[in-house]
């Protein structure tokens, strides 16, 4: 049974994929409120679930590679939900819905290590060829709007930034709150839309602004998960980039979609720049 309209949106994972995948032609699919720029779709087949993964409008805005999420989904397999099915031309995937709640739902006061570490793990692995540089994303997200998004400093910013930035690793850089799942005996990292060879600074950094995580003690715990031994101010900078990165996406997409989340996430990155700024100048004087 299918929800009425659902296959009219093109594409070439159909009814029969999905079967194929879950090894059932008895299942329901059902929409959910999860994703920003894709949207998920619940798929239960017997006894278990799944998520389909399919980009909404203006995808095609973000500049990702498929093909790196797949070798970035391949190098990380150990840290990621299972994946039934992948369409390398449309980015949608089907991945097992395992039970654990989002970071953002978790209510355990270890969660900020938990995510540290998972974070750790990752950063354990070997880059890939494609590189996360957040510079250029910076300018192709200004480029795609019609009124870019400017802060103060900013080109004091991004040359303190550019003179520490090395893409040392495999990092995620799409740490929001419901890409990490926490699990009763295990955690997962999913979601390596945006994965490439990175700087784990930008990382850690993006975990903290994408989270609008602001409170030490929360910032701390997380550092100590991942047992970092970067100074704070340079993962501070790097997180002004972030808040300078993600409100231009935000006010690109608020600009194709004309939908206020985008607007609730541009005013939070703005708020996030400016606590932080301030923390930066403190500590300078």
């Amino acid at each position: 049974m299918c929800l009425p309209g659902l296959w009219e949106y093109h594409t070439d994972m159909d009814e029969r994929t999905i079967a194929a995948a879950v090894g059932s032609t008895d299942f329901t699919i059902e929409p959910t409120n999860l994703g920003i720029s894709n949207e998920n779709l619940l798929v239960t087949a017997q006894d278990r679930q799944y998520f389909w993964r399919r980009p909404k409008a203006g995808a095609a805005l973000l500049a990702t590679s498929h093909d790196a999420e797949i070798r970035a989904m391949e190098l990380a397999a150990d840290l990621d939900v299972p994946t039934l099915y992948y369409d390398r031309t449309t980015g949608e995937k089907l991945s097992r819905r395992v039970q654990a709640v989002t970071f953002g739902e978790s209510a355990d006061a270890d969660r900020y290590r938990r995510a540290g570490q998972l974070v750790a793990f990752l950063h354990r692995k070997p880059p890939v060829e494609t590189v996360f540089d957040p510079f250029e994303k910076l300018e192709q997200y200004r480029s795609r709007t019609r009124t870019p998004v400017s802060f103060p400093h900013e080109q004091e910013i991004l040359d303190c930034a550019r003179s520490l930035w090395e893409p040392l690793c495999l990092c995620h850089n799409d740490l929001v709150c419901g890409n990490i799942l926490l699990g009763q005996d295990r955690d997962w990292l999913i979601d390596y839309e945006y994965a490439a060879a990175g700087d784990p600074r930008f990382d850690l950094a993006g975990f903290l602004s994408e989270n609008s995580i602001l409170d030490p003690a929360a910032r701390a715990q997380f550092l100590e998960g991942y047992n970092s031994s970067y100074p704070e101010w340079q993962i501070m900078v790097f997180e002004l980039v972030a808040d300078m990165i993600w409100a231009n996406w935000a006010q690109m997409l608020l600009e194709t979609r004309q939908d206020p989340v985008f607007a609730e996430i541009l005013r939070d990155k703005q708020a996030h720049f400016e606590n932080i700024l301030n923390k930066l100048v403190d500590r300078k004087n």
